[in-house]
Order: structure tokens, then C-alpha cells, then sequence
């Protein structure tokens, strides 16, 4: 799930994954460029958005493509207005506090279990009850 401000990280993120954004060869190498008369310029671009706007409502931005990418677009045979409308799926229903608590705690128990094995294998394998431990070489004692 993308965070707000890592650097690059869609473009990052789309290469690791395989999937190189068109025209991103610094993420993607030479798999990110098409080949025919498709653009080499990059093909990332932020179609609409819609946020809560800070005084109540929504803000709803759209912005056309770049002129490259629309020719791209047109000459792959995607129809550009297809992105026109909407949002696909309505948002999850805000959960109450004490169901983010529980889910909180569900999480870091899982986490823990899940690390529970490594903490107990890290390192050299544990001493036995009332070994003593091995002598400091001596050149490194005080």
C-alpha cells in the first residue's frame, strides 16, 4: 500500500513487481519502453482524485492526459474516457475505536507469534542449565 511521501515508491514499486511504468527507464530498464511509435517519455499521471476536502465535502480534480501519453493511449486501443467514471467501490465504513484497538492487538499478537521461532534461534545455539560461560582470550582481559 503505497505511504504518503515516499520518493518514487510507485515507480519503485511497479518495477519490483515487474511491471515497469512505460517510459520509466530509471526503475525499469529497457522493459519499460514499447517498442513502434510509443512515446519514451514517462506514462505516469495522476487522471483525477477525489479527497475530503478540510471544510467538509469532497474535492473532485481532473486532469487531462499529457499529450503523449493520450496518443500512446489512443494507438494501444484504450478508451480515454473510460477513466471518466468514477470510483469503482465505495470506501469501507469507518470502524469504531474500540474495533481499531482490537484489531491493534490482533495484529502485534500475530506479530509476535510470528517472530517467536527466530528470537529463539538467533545466534549460537542456547547454553545449557549450569554451564559456565567460555573464558575471555587473553589478551583482551583487564
Amino acid at each position: 500500500e503505497p505511504l504518503t511521501g515516499r520518493t518514487h515508491q510507485l515507480r519503485v514499486h511497479m518495477a519490483a513487481i515487474g511491471h515497469p511504468i512505460v517510459g520509466d527507464g530509471k526503475y525499469g530498464g529497457q522493459d519499460a519502453f514499447l517498442t513502434g511509435s510509443i512515446s519514451r517519455k514517462m506514462h505516469l499521471h495522476a487522471r483525477r482524485l477525489i479527497i475530503e476536502a478540510p471544510k467538509g465535502g469532497k474535492l473532485d480534480v481532473t486532469a487531462d492526459l499529457p499529450e503523449h501519453f493520450a496518443q500512446s493511449m489512443e494507438q494501444l486501443g484504450f478508451d480515454v474516457n473510460a477513466s471518466d467514471a468514477g470510483p469503482v467501490a465505495t470506501p469501507p465504513p469507518e470502524r469504531s475505536k474500540e474495533e481499531k484497538k482490537q484489531a491493534a492487538r490482533q495484529h502485534a499478537k500475530q506479530y509476535r507469534k510470528a517472530r517467536r521461532g527466530e528470537r529463539q534461534t538467533r545466534g549460537a545455539a542456547p547454553a545449557k542449565k549450569g554451564a559456565r560461560k567460555p573464558a575471555k582470550p587473553a589478551g583482551k582481559r583487564k
